[in-house]
């Protein structure tokens, strides 16, 4: 799927949400992005013409049902941001992750990772007084050191997919994830859960109008 078919997509779930939503839940977050320097700043809310350039990073730690723990992750996403029927929401079209991951075992590690299927989409809304973040249809890899699979028979390439579903905190601006995640292996039912945070980039911020 291409980027513009996933924010159009989007477009389309939030018609569907607006539906579905129980009232009590339907005062939904927006971007906004700030426009000047100094006393001179000002806010504008992000239109749905045109996607604002959206960045997020931070480190993020995988851990699946059978105990092996991957992350933390140095994690870059890029993308679109746009407001849709009055919801925030957005896709990401590029990522990276940095570096090498560490995992729980001794001297075993992801030697590197790598984000897939992309586009992932993005929509926010805002349940009980928080904003909750689904980014769906993600993917990430892992390709474990030989040590990871001669000593603890971890496979040289583990596939993790399904969505993550995050809090915004306002103050810092990161999507946190505790324990989140409807993760699962590819090819197996084991569930993984994902701890961690993505925190957005200037000049965008999220929040309610």
């Amino acid at each position: 799927m291409t980027f513009k078919k996933m924010l159009l997509l989007l477009g389309a779930v939030a018609v569907l949400t607006a539906f579905v939503v129980p009232a009590a839940a339907q005062a939904s977050p927006l971007w906004f992005k700030h426009v000047g320097e100094g006393e001179e700043q000002v806010e504008e809310t992000a239109t749905e013409e045109a996607a604002e350039a959206l960045h997020v990073e931070g480190p993020l730690t995988f851990t699946t049902a059978g105990g092996l723990a991957t992350g933390p992750c140095n994690t870059t996403l890029s993308g679109g941001a746009v407001n849709v029927n009055k919801m925030a929401a957005g896709a990401f079209e590029k990522g990276e992750i940095k570096g090498e991951c560490p995992t729980n075992l001794p001297g075993c590690k992801a030697q590197s990772a790598t984000v897939q299927n992309l586009p992932w989409g993005l929509t926010a809304t805002t349940v009980g007084g928080v904003t909750v973040i689904d980014i769906t249809e993600v993917t990430f890899q892992f390709h474990y050191s030989t040590l990871c699979t001669t000593t603890y028979g971890i496979p040289a390439t583990l596939a993790i997919a399904g969505t993550i579903t995050g809090g915004l905190e306002e103050a810092t601006q990161c999507i946190e994830f505790k324990k989140a995640g409807d993760l699962v292996i590819e090819g197996k039912t084991e569930k993984v859960s994902l701890d961690g945070e993505l925190c957005i980039a200037e000049p965008l911020t999220m929040h309610a109008p």
